[in-house]
């Protein structure tokens, strides 16, 4: 099972050592190139970056990545993370896969003073 989750990023970082976790330079048409993976080629909206944001890099996968079975994206550079804490790793999320058609956060719900709201 081939599974790639892809770094929404428009600045510098480390990205994880892992190889399943590839880094995406969202909006490059637009800024100078941080050495990454970009939205700018192929069929691409990259330039329309400041009005739609990391859906530039959606789009980009949406048109022309189809090398894995999997695919899933890391909201610029927050990441979904195991019960451990941790950076959920290739076998884990194969597990998962086995049970479940799509993987997402736990459903969290928020009161208006953690929202910091009046």
């Amino acid at each position: 099972m081939s599974i790639k989750l892809f770094i929404m990023t428009h600045k510098p970082f480390t990205p994880p050592s892992d190889p399943m976790y590839v880094p995406l330079h969202v909006g490059r048409a637009n800024s100078a190139d941080l050495g990454f993976l970009g939205d700018d080629t192929m069929d691409s909206i990259s330039s329309d970056n400041p009005y739609f944001c990391e859906l530039t890099g959606m789009y980009w996968l949406w048109k022309n990545y189809h090398d894995s079975d999997y695919i899933g994206i890391c909201h610029y550079r927050r990441y979904l993370i195991n019960e451990e804490g941790t950076l959920f790793t290739k076998s884990q999320l194969e597990k998962l896969l086995t049970e479940y058609d799509m993987i997402t956060t736990k459903l969290l719900t928020l009161t208006q003073k953690q929202l910091n709201l009046h």
